[in-house]
């Protein structure tokens, strides 16, 4: 079988390998190759790897190579070194410090759900990997009441949903809009991913404006699933039946949404204040099923190099992700692996690190945000992922100092006060 080579077509995104087979040799486009081995009829695919490197190197080279303005295209190009900028050691101090310096959103609720509100510093008690660790700063937010105001994304998954799943969230957000009147209590923004990238639009409080441009967002969406047998991808077409052209296609599909999750992770680092992010749909495949071979040493390294970054990204963003469940071709509605996936081992290495590491749900969980069946009204759901940024406490601590990068941390927050249950970030990496 000849084979398919695809790249995806935005920066943010890691590219996709070829597949190879018995006769030819493997194609290698950014990423490592995404291969299989045939062995009779059978096929063992092997995930395919995310290589940051090649990115960058890629990114500097047209950097380095492009016409500089006002130049002729044919003219002997001047190499530019990096520009260093000296720093002082008391710079350099303030930098390290505010690396390690972390705040955390604390969701704290009663026993019937509602908010608990008026708790202070010596109410609360934070765990780092089980050892008590003092906490800098603490305060009360409360929605547009807060120094800051956090804001909320509704993210339409054009990639992974259905058209029926689309319609239906568009109707849950066109509910939620006709709960109320007036602006809504919190900017929001609409947000749409696709094939070709991530198109989001200015927070607002107008709810008129949010429902012209989700019209419009629906409009730009197309789509693209895979189905068994069938592999409709990035320029793929129709698939033949095989078992290949499906697995390739849940291979792309993981590896174009991951990285865009982590691109508006980053976009959030230099936004003040926190994001809640609602992501419609089941998210990206989990790569779990037994025609996958098993990981590779390198590719679980891969794995879990991402995790740290991605890790990061939403903390460092304030990014609270949660994941409101519809169900789908893509992978079908499944309430209790969802519960499972959030009480999943530690991933303390490369040796614990799968694709499920990275799964909607686990970094939802990771996050400290929720995850959502879907069942019932979906407007409701979307109430109750507002909801939790109308009243929350802001928690700052300096990190641990680690031996070595990628050192796993717990973090759990209690509080003095009975009946009280916390929700925020559950873990993080620490570095030197």
């Amino acid at each position: 079988m000849g084979g398919i080579c695809t790249r995806l077509p935005t920066a943010a995104a890691v590219s996709v390998g070829c597949a190879k087979n018995n006769s030819g040799p493997a194609y290698d486009f950014l990423s490592s190759a995404h291969t299989y081995a045939r062995s009779g009829k059978m096929a063992s695919w092997h995930r395919v790897r995310f290589a940051f490197s090649w990115i960058v190197l890629a990114i500097v080279g047209y950097l380095s190579f492009a016409p500089a303005a006002g130049q002729e295209p044919g003219a002997p190009q001047i190499p530019v070194g990096p520009q260093l900028i000296p720093r002082s050691q008391g710079d350099r101090e303030a930098n390290y410090l505010a690396e390690h310096h972390f705040i955390l959103n604390l969701r704290v609720l009663d026993g019937t759900g509602k908010p608990a509100t008026g708790l202070g510093l010596s109410d609360f008690a934070l765990l780092d990997n089980g050892q008590e660790k003092q906490i800098t700063a603490l305060r009360e937010a409360r929605g547009v009441g807060a120094p800051v105001p956090p804001r909320v994304m509704l993210l339409l998954d054009g990639w992974n949903d259905t058209s029926r799943d689309l319609r239906a969230v568009r109707d849950g957000i066109e509910q939620f809009l006709r709960g109320g009147e007036g602006p809504t209590e919190l900017p929001i923004s609409l947000a749409l991913m696709t094939e070709s990238g991530i198109t989001i639009d200015d927070p607002t409080q107008d709810r008129n404006r949010l429902r012209s441009e989700l019209a419009s967002l629906m409009r730009l969406a197309h789509p693209s699933v895979c189905e068994a047998g069938v592999g409709y991808s990035m320029g793929m077409g129709q698939g033949s039946g095989n078992r290949s052209g499906y697995l390739n296609c849940l291979n792309l599909h993981f590896t174009l949404s991951v990285p865009m999750l982590a691109r508006v992770a980053d976009q959030q680092v230099d936004i003040p204040g926190r994001l809640i992010l609602v992501w419609f749909g089941p998210g990206w495949p989990h790569l779990s099923e037994q025609r996958f071979a098993e990981d590779a040493p390198a590719l679980k390294e891969d794995f879990f190099d991402y995790l740290m970054k991605l890790s990061d990204g939403l903390r460092e963003g304030q990014v609270t992700l949660d994941a409101v469940q519809i169900g789908g071709p893509m992978r079908e509605l499944n309430p209790q692996r969802d519960r499972d996936l959030q009480g999943t081992d530690k991933v303390t290495s490369e040796k614990q690190a799968t694709a499920a590491s990275l799964s909607l749900q686990a970094l939802a969980f990771e996050s400290g945000g929720m995850v959502l069946d879907g069942q019932g009204e979906l407007a409701t759901k979307i109430a109750a992922c507002v909801a939790d940024a109308e009243s929350y406490y802001v928690l700052e601590f300096d990190s641990a100092i680690a031996k070595s990068p990628g050192e796993y941390h717990s973090i759990e927050v209690k509080v003095n006060k009975p009946g009280l249950t916390t929700r925020t970030t559950k873990y993080y990496y620490a570095t030197p």
